[in-house]
């Protein structure tokens, strides 16, 4: 399972507390409670990676493949989202086209018939007819 950016700060944040407690400064804490204080409320892939590691600190390899791999589906997501509106924008130009295609040369029409004019000459203005 992927990781989201929560996760991955998580499991920054984890790796951190885990720096401080390999170097023994004045506020580390366990691992246990590095891992509770910063991945409590992450995702259970997170909370696996941790566990893994065995109260050492996540490697650094599987966090930069974790952000490139988060980082290429939100291009993805956002290609997809384009190409989307792209063709919605199509259909509806498309549709509206139509539409008026449908309702508009009636409507000229019309009124030229009685008078015997030609109708495609004046909705096809550029139609030859040699």
């Amino acid at each position: 399972k992927s990781l989201s950016k929560q996760d991955i700060q998580a499991l920054k944040n984890y790796n951190e507390e885990i720096r401080k407690y390999n170097e023994m400064t004045d506020d580390a804490v366990s691992p246990q409670t590095a891992f509770y204080k910063c991945l409590g409320n992450s995702s259970s892939a997170a909370q696996k990676l941790a566990r893994d590691a065995n109260g050492a600190a996540v490697s650094e390899k599987v966090l930069v493949g974790a952000t490139n791999q988060l980082t290429f589906a939100q291009k993805a997501s956002a290609v997809a989202s384009r190409v989307m509106g792209t063709a919605l924008k199509t259909a509806l130009n498309i549709g509206l086209m139509l539409a008026i295609n449908a309702i508009i040369p009636p409507l000229i029409a019309w009124p030229l018939t009685d008078l015997g004019v030609p109708v495609f000459i004046i909705i096809h203005p550029l139609l030859r007819l040699d």
